[in-house]
């Protein structure tokens, strides 16, 4: 079965899957920002006590049609949370493409707290935290000066809302 129909199969069945992730460290990284002319983005690059970051892919509808919701969040947070969009694409042109259509549809993509990066070979999201499909968000806590904590997981598809979510982060 071709690589990507099996990850949108498992987007579909699985639907939406809330990890109780234990409180456990977000591995470091360095990524190649799609938006040109920027700096690389690392978890230094992230200013806010809280980040969402989200692993996508260009060819997965599920995860484009999330991206409005996940910036929503975001601003609803008013400058306390950030959101690293990660492309998991073989390819940085398909990424790049993907990237310049949202950012026609949605301007929003251009806040300072708001990033995207691709994770050329998939070092990051498969190599360092196994993603096996997408969409996959892992909720942020900022700890003891620079370390990034894992408050929650969100595979597939998901209704986010702001109270529930500042539940996770209490």
């Amino acid at each position: 079965m071709n690589k990507h129909l099996w990850v949108l199969t498992l987007c579909l069945t699985s639907n939406l899957w809330m990890g109780q992730a234990k409180a456990t460290d977000f591995p470091a990284f360095d990524l190649q920002n799609l938006n040109s002319g920027q700096p690389r983005i690392t978890m230094d690059s992230i200013q806010t006590p809280y980040a969402l970051v989200n692993f996508w892919a260009s060819w997965c509808g599920i995860c484009k049609a999330e991206m409005p919701k996940l910036l929503k969040m975001v601003e609803a947070f008013d400058g306390q949370m950030s959101l690293l969009a990660i492309s998991t694409d073989e390819q940085l042109e398909d990424a790049v493409t993907a990237y310049t259509s949202l950012q026609q549809k949605h301007p929003k993509i251009q806040s300072k707290d708001v990033s995207f990066g691709w994770d050329q070979g998939q070092a990051l999201s498969l190599g360092a935290l196994n993603v096996m499909r997408v969409p996959e968000t892992f909720v942020l806590k900022k700890v003891e000066g620079a370390r990034w904590q894992v408050v929650d997981k969100v595979v597939g598809k998901h209704l986010w809302h702001t109270g529930r979510l500042q539940e996770k982060l209490k």
